[in-house]
């Protein structure tokens, strides 16, 4: 074999290039492999190899649970979920650790009551930005939070994959934002809310279907929506 230093230098890399290495796994007698740099980074996804401050990445899982929830993933409460659009996830069980099998929850607890972003790591423009109202531990399945979840309408874009990693971190955007939720049947929704100031709002019905009504700000933290007919559903003010 040449010398390395002898090979040319490539000034433009890409994911199909390869690099050599040494196998030094059990019985690999460490053999020289080339690896190429797609697999690589896949595999720095997959055991969140790379830190990132505030970040934890997980495995979508989406099966039909029958062995049970993996450790390291994201899932719903029955599984399945594939091409699930991320304006339409309100929930999600987390595990207590991340992909590389670190621990991670309790950075994932300081995200309650604050915006997070859920997005697909090789290709972020697959995303959802949600409130997250809650994250408390599965009575049944004490490896695995559930969180809570309220998605930003103007905020989504795209679908859930199956066997994909996705990022999970604190999402931080210059307006604040909060979720109202409405859970009895009324025509006149009267809000309060932290914002000091008069927000601008978006409402849906229990349906996730857009809703509009005639809006009065009483002062800086209240407000009064008029709709109708009497339903229950969310505000989202921001």
């Amino acid at each position: 074999m040449a010398r390395i230093s002898t090979y040319a230098l490539d000034a433009k890399p890409d994911l199909a290039d390869k690099v050599l290495g040494t196998n030094t796994s059990a019985g690999a007698a460490n053999q020289t492999k080339n690896y190429s740099l797609n697999d690589m980074v896949k595999m720095f996804n997959k055991e969140n190899a790379i830190a990132i401050a505030g970040q934890a990445i997980f495995e979508f899982q989406s099966d039909k649970l029958l062995d049970g929830r993996d450790s390291g993933t994201i899932s719903f409460r029955a599984g399945e979920g594939i091409d699930t659009p991320f304006q339409n996830i309100g929930e999600l069980f987390i595990s207590i650790k991340n992909s590389g099998n670190k621990r991670i929850i309790e950075l994932l607890q300081t995200m309650v009551k604050s915006r997070i972003i859920l997005c697909q790591t090789d290709d972020i423009n697959n995303f959802g930005a949600y409130y997250l109202d809650n994250l408390l531990q599965d009575s049944i399945e004490t490896d695995f939070y559930v969180a809570t979840l309220a998605p930003d309408p103007d905020m989504v874009n795209g679908v859930i994959k199956e066997n994909k990693y996705y990022a999970i971190a604190e999402y931080f955007k210059q307006d604040a934002f909060e979720v109202w939720d409405q859970s009895s049947a009324s025509n006149v929704w009267a809000i309060t809310h932290t914002l000091d100031k008069k927000p601008s709002i978006t409402v849906v019905d229990s349906g996730d279907n857009k809703v509009y009504g005639k809006i009065d700000y009483i002062d800086n933290n209240n407000l009064t929506i008029t709709f109708n007919a009497a339903f229950s559903g969310k505000a989202y003010l921001n």
